[in-house]
């Protein structure tokens, strides 16, 4: 817009300069500001000045923007000399209104640090109790099963005792089938890639198959007492087919 004064007659011009003049310097005003927000610098420095500066800064240069185009039209206003006044209150108005946004944008920070803080601590003392449940864990487990085993009604030594023969006689089975699933799986796949995997399977496998023969026997029992033939005949065939 001001580009347009290059073209305007010389006798004319200087009176174009002086009408001009209370509005020439805000576009130099806009570039300033424009090139502070957007000036590079420190992530933290850019975003405070967005955060703290962008909204003031955005209403100074409006506010600029209509008191000075209101020069234009003070000598035809009727109510001149309240005009200034209110002019006067209007800015008094727009620099309250940035020191209320700095205000409530501290507090909002101090809020967010606050919130921060406390989570930070919440989640500190959270990990802090996890470690200690984890360590505490063995003696806790410890002592409830020591309570347990002496708890009337509960056989916890028996049952604790017929998993380790189970285990045990898993082992010895696996020692003396070892050789002979080896062959056959060698003779199958054709090479010895698998023995390092037929170990573990088999004792597995054998320790499923002892705890499950020992359950049957105790559910053979049971069906025994209850009279149940349904479950006998069942059982016996099962215990048949494990042997």
């Amino acid at each position: 817009m001001f580009e347009l004064i290059q073209h305007i007659p010389e006798p004319w011009r200087q009176l174009a300069e002086v009408l001009i003049a209370p509005l020439a310097w805000i576009p130099r005003l806009q570039h300033t500001l424009w090139d502070f927000f957007f000036a590079p610098g420190p992530l933290w420095l850019v975003a405070g000045k967005f955060i703290f500066l962008l909204f003031p800064a955005l209403l100074a240069v409006a506010a600029v923007w209509c008191t000075q185009l209101s020069v234009y039209t003070f000598p035809f206003r009727s109510g001149r000399a309240q005009f200034i006044p209110t002019m006067m209150l209007t800015w008094w108005d727009a620099v309250r209104a940035v020191w209320l946004y700095w205000v409530g944008m501290f507090r909002l920070v101090g809020v967010a640090l606050g919130w921060v803080v406390a989570f930070g601590t919440f989640v500190v003392k959270l990990v802090l109790e996890v470690i200690r449940q984890i360590a505490l864990m063995p003696f806790t487990m410890t002592g409830r099963m020591t309570q347990t085993y002496f708890t009337p009604g509960v056989p916890w030594i028996a049952f604790v005792m017929l998993i380790f023969w189970c285990a045990l006689e898993a082992a010895i089975f696996s020692y003396t089938l070892m050789p002979t699933v080896t062959e056959l799986l060698a003779d199958l796949v054709g090479g010895e890639s698998t023995t390092r995997y037929t170990g573990p399977i088999l004792y597995f496998f054998l320790l499923l198959l002892i705890m499950g023969s020992f359950a049957c026997v105790q559910t053979l029992m049971d069906a025994v007492k209850k009279r149940e033939w349904k479950f006998i005949v069942q059982m016996v065939a099962v215990e048949l087919f494990v042997m």
